[in-house]
């Protein structure tokens, strides 16, 4: 029987927006794990995981915490760890048991040390708040090689920081010292192969998966404009879905973008600004769209809503940090364009008209589109032209913004160093050494570059023989 579950609830400490809560016993609240999260200011998805790997711990205590001693936190939190890794069902001979109970599949190296690590944040936290001791207490480091490792991590992460002139030497030799009694165990070593969006595929895409009625003469009949100019913004501009949806119809200007028009832009979702005349006084007012949202619109910003509605947001690189904008950098003119043909079309002929709702991509019904939504319409889209919505073959939505990413490879700057600040701008990365993951070449690449190479030597050596 399980000894905690995970829930989402409305947290009225936060406004009522969603919150994740670990419920034990019969039904109580874990107020320490609550307290934990109202405390750190957490995202939802960051929440979520917390309190799977402490719903996980407290399952895992249940069935096992009596083989340890009070005194033996270092040896739990070790079987805990071996037993999220390897699970805990067992096939001697040939009829699968479990004396936990449990029934824990392996996980990867990867997943099992997140939970490690949250558990032991979660318990730093307790411990300092409670006076108790810490599951997984530091230790002064006791090798050479702990030392470089530790530097080598510093140094990568202040090359890498808009802030590194803030990360000093001084202010590292303190974390330097110490390291975990608990270690999480290296995690396997290999190339990250992109999942980009197909090229190929890249045709069919735009002329036929958003094609819903092929037979249809009007352009806002023929076509899905909605989903066609989301997969523009995703594709050509190098936005993340959830980004995409955030879009207000009065945040997309007229045109496209040209020297001396306005560029278009998404607004952080309750940060972001809007501008409102007064009635009363004529005067314009700038709210936030989280205060505007709730007195104007009776809604909440979908990053603080659950369900269908929601998309949430990744904390990108802001490009002005005043007005609280990402902005949104077209690779290529046509597409744009294109862009903006449809959204003017989907404006005029297909966006329901409902008051009090601003976003720009609706529903029939006049509500709010979410990522949930979008990836149902998009598996749609998908099938339309034969092919399966796959994270793992980039053909998911977040697949777009990978091709998106890996097209920087090719574009031509004066050095290396000036591609790679350029491409964090583009795509709002916090880190440079984000983008990695986007633009790495995969062993696909390096497959398709050595034909190339091979079919070439082969009609060299055919020349020079005859």
């Amino acid at each position: 029987m399980a000894a905690a579950t995970a829930v989402l609830m409305r947290d009225p400490q936060k406004g009522g927006q969603p919150r994740m809560v670990v419920l034990v016993d019969d039904g109580q609240e874990l107020q320490p794990l609550l307290s934990y999260f109202r405390q750190e200011a957490m995202s939802l998805s960051g929440e979520r995981g917390h309190a799977y790997a402490v719903v996980r711990f407290l399952d895992w205590l249940q069935a096992r915490g009596k083989e340890f001693g009070g005194n033996q936190r270092k040896e739990a939190l070790k079987a805990f760890g071996v037993d999220l890794r390897d699970g805990t069902i067992r096939n001697e001979e040939g009829t699968p048991e479990d004396s936990t109970g449990l029934w824990w599949r392996a996980t990867s190296i990867r997943n099992a040390n997140l939970a490690l690590s949250r558990i032991t944040r979660f318990s730093d936290w307790y411990a300092a708040e409670f006076g108790t001791v810490p599951l997984n207490p530091e230790r002064p480091l006791a090798s050479a090689a702990e030392q470089i490792r530790y530097w080598a991590a510093w140094g990568r992460a202040k090359r890498g920081s808009l802030l590194g002139h803030l990360k000093t030497a001084e202010q590292a030799r303190a974390g330097a010292k110490w390291t975990r009694a608990v270690k999480q165990e290296r995690e396997l070593k290999g190339i990250k192969d992109p999942k980009k969006f197909p090229e190929e595929l890249i045709p069919a895409l735009l002329s036929e998966a958003w094609l819903v009625s092929p037979t249809a003469t009007l352009i806002h009949e023929r076509y899905d404009l909605r989903g066609l100019a989301i997969t523009l913004l995703l594709l050509y501009g190098g936005l993340r879905i959830s980004e995409a949806l955030h879009l207000w119809a009065m945040d997309i200007p007229n045109s496209p973008e040209d020297p001396g028009n306005e560029p278009l832009e998404v607004h952080h979702p309750s940060e972001g600004w809007v501008q409102i005349r007064n009635e009363r006084t004529g005067a314009i007012e700038r709210l936030r769209r989280a205060d505007y949202l709730i007195r104007f619109c009776g809604r909440r910003p979908l990053n603080q809503i659950a369900g269908r509605q929601r998309a949430g947001w990744k904390n990108p690189l802001l490009t002005d940090a005043h007005r609280n904008t990402i902005r949104v950098f077209w690779l290529d003119q046509d597409a744009a364009e294109m862009f903006y043909i449809c959204w003017r079309a989907y404006l005029l002929h297909s966006r329901p008209v409902v008051l009090r709702t601003p976003w720009a991509w609706l529903t029939k019904e006049g509500q709010p589109i979410g990522v949930t939504a979008f990836e149902e319409l998009w598996g749609t889209a998908m099938r339309r032209i034969g092919v399966k919505a796959d994270k793992n073959a980039g053909t998911s939505p977040h697949g777009l913004r990978h091709r998106y990413g890996s097209w920087w490879n090719v574009l031509e700057f004066d050095n290396e160093q000036v591609r790679d600040k350029f491409a964090q701008i583009a795509l709002h990365h916090q880190s440079l050494f984000s983008q990695e993951v986007y633009r790495a070449v995969g062993h696909e690449t390096v497959a398709a570059a050595l034909r190339e190479i091979r079919h070439s030597m082969a009609s060299s050596i055919s020349n020079e023989a005859l």
